[in-house]
């Protein structure tokens, strides 16, 4: 079914990126159970640089729902090299709305799953910290929480620390410059957020809710237990 009904060569890419949505949602291990998992993930990638607004975003979600997902997190070579390449494709040769959603599913899984992001921070912050660069608002926005959410400042600045030891003057420089002007204040007004917090944070469920849109509508992610 996966091989002729989803990823099939007459399927349209756009039928097929909503196929892989709808399944990740409703049964997320079933690309798992049928060994597809590496041959979604390719096809999804691969659909993210379409000049097909539906077909990009789409495809950018199903990347995310893969990496918020702990049946997949279970393999930290493929989430890892997913998320890597997922923020690999930020560039201005993709749609605007592909760009701000890469952002967001990458602050997703920072934000859910931290220890998987923290390895890669090499290859990742560089992309948002040029997206924060970016002219168009919510792109700009998006990056900014994706990075503070990257380096975990909502709990301390250990690992902003630790990453600043890793990379050159310049770099270095710029960031520290940014992180004075915008992450410190994004980060402060987090942690008095989470301290006044009492039970779930549905603040954060609403913010993350995209990753799990199908179609354009956000359905939240389910249970498959």
């Amino acid at each position: 079914m996966v091989q002729t009904q989803i990823l099939g060569e007459n399927v349209p890419p756009s039928a097929s990126m909503l196929a892989i949505n709808s399944v990740l949602v409703e049964s997320p291990k079933l690309f798992i159970e049928t060994g597809h998992v590496q041959e979604v993930a390719n096809a999804a990638l691969s659909a993210i640089p379409s000049t097909v607004e539906r077909v990009s975003t789409a495809a950018v979600l199903a990347i995310g729902k893969m990496i918020t997902n702990e049946a997949y997190q279970v393999d930290l070579e493929l989430t890892g090299e997913l998320i890597k390449k997922l923020s690999s494709t930020i560039s201005p040769d993709i749609t605007i709305e592909s760009r701000r959603l890469i952002l967001v599913c990458l602050r997703a899984v920072a934000r859910q799953s931290p220890w998987l992001v923290e390895p890669h921070l090499n290859q990742i912050v560089p992309q948002m910290m040029a997206s924060v660069r970016e002219r168009v608002i919510p792109v700009k926005l998006a990056a900014e929480r994706a990075l503070l959410f990257a380096f975990q400042l909502q709990k301390d600045d250990s690992v902003y620390q630790k990453y600043l030891g890793t990379i050159d003057t310049a770099a270095s420089k710029a960031l520290v410059d940014y992180h004075r002007r915008i992450l410190s204040k994004l980060a402060a007004n987090e942690r008095a957020r989470l301290e006044q917090l009492h039970g779930e944070d549905t603040e954060a469920i609403e913010e993350d809710a995209e990753v799990y849109a199908i179609g354009g509508y956000s359905i939240g992610p389910v249970d498959d237990e």
